[in-house]
C-alpha cells in the first residue's frame, strides 16, 4: 500500500510538472534534447521528498507512432527489455512534448515513463521485478545536447551503469557512443533508454 500511495505521489508530482513545463513557443525541426527543472519545481519535489525526474524535450512535425524502449546489456549486445508505444495523430503535426523517466537508483529499473504533449498526456508505471540485485555504486549519463530526430532511427538519450564493486574505476559512455559500442562497456549492469520515431502506424 505504501509503495502504491508514493507511486500515485509521483505520477501526480509529474503530471503537474510536465504540464506546467510543456515548451510555449512552437520549435521548428526534429530534434530531442535534454530538459531542465525550474527552480519552483525543484522545490516542489523536494518539498514532496521525491525523486527528481529525467526530462527531455522533443519537437517532431512527421511521424505515426513513437516508442520507447529500454536495453540491458547481455553479453556485449544490447538486448530489448521494455517498451512503451504511442500514436502520433497526423492533425496535431508538429508536436512539442516533454518526456519524464524515474529510475531505481540501486537497481537501475525503470519506475515511470510519461509523455506530455498538447495531445495530452500518457504515462507507464512499469512492474519492478523483486529479482533484480542491487549495485553498490552506479553511474548514469544523459544526451548532452540538442539531438536531431530521423525516422525510424532509435536515439539514445539515457544508460545507468550498474557497479558490483565501487573501488573499481569505470568509464560511463554517453547513450549514443553507448548504442553504438556496447563491447567497449565494463560494468557489471547497463541499461540504455532510447526512444524512435516511426512512420509506421501502431499495430
Amino acid at each position: 500500500m505504501k509503495k502504491l500511495f508514493f507511486s500515485l505521489l509521483s505520477i501526480l508530482i509529474l503530471i503537474s510538472l510536465l504540464s506546467g513545463c510543456t515548451p510555449q513557443q512552437e520549435k521548428v525541426g526534429n530534434y530531442l534534447e535534454k530538459a531542465e527543472l525550474t527552480e519552483e519545481e525543484i522545490n516542489i519535489l523536494k518539498l514532496a521528498e521525491a525523486q527528481e525526474p529525467l526530462l527531455f524535450d522533443f519537437t517532431v512535425n512527421t511521424g505515426k507512432s513513437f516508442t520507447i524502449q529500454t536495453f540491458e546489456l547481455q553479453d556485449g549486445q544490447w538486448v530489448a527489455s521494455q517498451g512503451y508505444s504511442s500514436s502520433i495523430n497526423q492533425d496535431n503535426l508538429p508536436i512539442d512534448g516533454r518526456i519524464a523517466i524515474r529510475q531505481d537508483e540501486k537497481t537501475g529499473a525503470l519506475l515511470l515513463i510519461a509523455v506530455q504533449s498538447k495531445t495530452g498526456f500518457t504515462h507507464s508505471a512499469p512492474m519492478p521485478d523483486e529479482s533484480v540485485p542491487e549495485y553498490s555504486a552506479h553511474s548514469t549519463t544523459s544526451l548532452s545536447s540538442r539531438t536531431e530526430i530521423q525516422i525510424n532511427k532509435p536515439i539514445a538519450f539515457h544508460v545507468y551503469y550498474g557497479y558490483s564493486d565501487s573501488q573499481t574505476s569505470h568509464t560511463a559512455y554517453f547513450p549514443d557512443y553507448a548504442l553504438e559500442h556496447p563491447e567497449e562497456i565494463d560494468s557489471d549492469y547497463a541499461q540504455i533508454v532510447a526512444i524512435t520515431f516511426s512512420d509506421k502506424p501502431l499495430s
